[in-house]
């Protein structure tokens, strides 16, 4: 988790942006790589504040949904629909989850990185992860599951989620 003040500072004192650090880090190690296709990356973040938490970004740099192009846009759909269904089949129930979508204000930013995040609420079948006090009143994120062993559960249930014509 990078604080905006601190993602902002990065971006002036070193001209990156910090997403497109994250995409190639994941890149580098692709232990929490989810999907990897179509130009986009999906993976379960090092510093996850939910067990199954999984952010989806374009590996090259696009402010906007407007800055993707048609296949792109669709790229972005379909996944978007992997990941969700793959949720489902984790626990094989229907998975509550959050999901944010964040990109360029009107005005335009050239920090800003469209990029997805899901929040899905069950830690395991039937079991909701509640946030507690430290989350709750310091914004500090406690998550007793290893990142890497969140994708592999998300990786097996991701690829019965792939289109029939798609997959291997």
């Amino acid at each position: 988790f990078v604080p905006p003040v601190a993602a902002g500072e990065l971006a002036r004192r070193t001209g990156e942006c910090l997403q497109c650090v994250l995409v190639a880090d994941e890149l580098k190690g692709r232990h929490r790589v989810l999907i990897n296709d179509g130009g986009l990356v999906a993976y379960v973040p090092a510093y996850a504040r939910w067990p199954y938490e999984v952010h989806l970004a374009p590996r090259a740099h696009r402010s906007a949904l407007p800055d993707l192009s048609p296949a792109g846009r669709l790229a972005l759909l379909v996944a978007m629909q992997r990941i969700t269904r793959a949720y489902d089949r984790l626990f094989e129930v229907p998975m509550p989850y959050m999901m944010a979508m964040h990109q360029s204000p009107a005005e335009a930013s050239p920090q800003a990185h469209l990029h997805v995040e899901f929040y899905p609420t069950l830690r395991e079948r039937g079991k909701l992860k509640y946030l507690a006090g430290s989350e709750s009143g310091a914004g500090v994120f406690i998550n007793d599951t290893l990142a890497e062993e969140s994708a592999e559960r998300l990786r097996i249930v991701l690829d019965e989620s792939r289109p029939a014509g798609d997959r291997p």
